[in-house]
């Protein structure tokens, strides 16, 4: 399942959500499992793999949200990464959730092994509004 996270709607109706602006970011997760009501980072911490890849969005006329494709840098050997999530980045503020990826090519489940090397995902489009 992708899925876009219920507060991230709301933040991206409101005008307080902007690809283009915002620092957007995306992390590996090993076992967590996607729920609506997470609207922060904090929510996935236990979960994370490595650390987070700064992407750079564009949003088309179509409204979808594209990233070239972008690779974390030998995360950890022994996890399985079941899903990607990207988020905002805000610093010192609370990271808002975006959204939660789980399929990759063909719609299959994600099922990513790690091995100290790197690890490189390519989605397209990243999202579509």
């Amino acid at each position: 399942m992708t899925a876009i996270y219920p507060a991230a709607k709301v933040a991206l109706l409101s005008g307080e959500l902007d690809f283009t602006a915002d620092t957007i970011a995306a992390v590996m997760v090993d076992g967590y499992t996607y729920n609506s009501t997470h609207t922060s980072r904090t929510n996935l911490t236990v979960f994370e793999v490595g650390d987070p890849e700064i992407l750079d969005p564009a949003v088309t006329a179509t409204g979808t949200v594209t990233v070239e494709p972008f690779t974390f840098a030998a995360p950890p050997a022994g996890h399985v990464i079941d899903a990607v999530v990207i988020y905002v980045d805000a610093g010192e503020s609370p990271d808002l959730l975006i959204a939660h990826i789980d399929r990759s090519v063909g719609a299959l489940p994600m099922a990513v092994n790690t091995n100290d090397g790197d690890v490189t995902f390519t989605f397209s489009p990243l999202l579509k509004l």
